[in-house]
């Protein structure tokens, strides 16, 4: 489970897990209903848009002919479309159930999903949080017994390990910039002709009120367009158009500074905090500026010097 930039919940499943031993069905991820496995500050449930799946045997299927001796039975999806929060929480189906499960079963996750209508800092505590199988004698050796460093290791409801892992959004902005390359030798007074810019969102934080700017003595030299874009999401790019107009002769350069603006959302912290500070009451947090910044480079070429047409005297003769 990971929040979002926006505040928003993501669900993700995957792996595989095997049952330890029999159950006749399970409609949920593991969990134990009276010690909380995955901590929970508020009392709830939600339901989840489509896309959630725990895929298991289907020992219930009838089929015309007796499978051949080791073939595995036909697989069953189960459809995690809620989430419920009671001290701990955990993802359940609310229309079916696996049918039987018996050991050695594999369970496998799939999928993922974003809702908007859960608060991850009402509902969930981060930490990484193991689940046990509950009502059977499993060793050290078994799959998955080992504990997380800063998990809790508890016994479930359903004979199969699960691990939960609670990852709160942190800003980490940055802005990648490629290009030009060195222009060429050109002419005082002319231009060398335009190179494109490529500026990417390189981190995880929106950015917006994207400019670009060259610092004088540069700016003598070289110009830049303004960016096509000034906001980009996480992974977006834009460009700018710079060019080379030298001024005077000689290897010239000059510093491209690219800025952008971030706004963190508050986050309203955890536990006791939740309960002492009213969401309504949480005031916006001021943008935070970020930049980064290129060499530009260039060699200007001053104008020739006329030269005198072949037998054409020096000076003017006078008689």
């Amino acid at each position: 489970m990971e929040e979002q930039e926006n505040g928003d919940v993501k669900f993700t499943l995957s792996g595989t897990a095997f049952m330890q031993g029999f159950h006749p069905g399970i409609n949920s991820t593991n969990y134990n209903s009276s010690t909380p496995p995955t901590p929970s500050l508020f009392y709830g449930s939600f339901g989840l848009p489509e896309g959630l799946v725990l895929t298991a045997p289907d020992n219930l299927l009838d089929r015309s002919e007796d499978p051949e001796e080791g073939d595995p039975a036909p697989l069953r999806d189960l459809p995690l479309n809620w989430s419920y929060f009671s001290g701990g929480w955990y993802l359940s189906s609310t229309s079916s159930n696996t049918g039987p499960l018996y050991q050695g079963d594999p369970i496998t996750g799939s999928g993922s999903v974003t809702t908007s209508n859960i608060i991850f800092d009402q509902y969930f505590v981060p930490g990484t949080f193991i689940v046990e199988p509950g009502g059977f004698d499993v060793g050290s050796e078994v799959e998955g017994s080992e504990v997380a460093e800063n998990g809790i290791d508890t016994t479930g409801n359903y004979p199969y390990f699960i691990t939960y892992v609670v990852i709160p959004f942190e800003y980490n902005p940055s802005l990648a910039i490629a290009g030009p390359g060195s222009f060429p030798k050109t002419l005082v007074g002319k231009s060398a002709g335009s190179q494109k810019v490529t500026i990417t969102n390189s981190g995880n934080a929106t950015l917006t009120g994207l400019s670009v700017s060259i610092a004088r003595p540069g700016s003598r030299d070289f110009s830049a367009s303004s960016p096509s874009k000034k906001e980009l999401a996480p992974g977006e790019s834009t460009t700018v158009e710079v060019d080379f107009r030298p001024k005077r002769g000689g290897s010239l350069s000059a510093t491209l500074t690219v800025k952008g603006l971030y706004t963190p959302r508050q986050q309203i912290g955890y536990a006791a905090e939740v309960e002492e500070l009213p969401i309504e009451d949480v005031s916006p947090l001021p943008p935070v500026e970020i930049s980064a910044s290129t060499k530009l480079s260039g060699k200007g070429v001053a104008k020739p010097k006329p030269t005198p047409r072949p037998n054409t005297p020096r000076f003017p003769r006078a008689r």
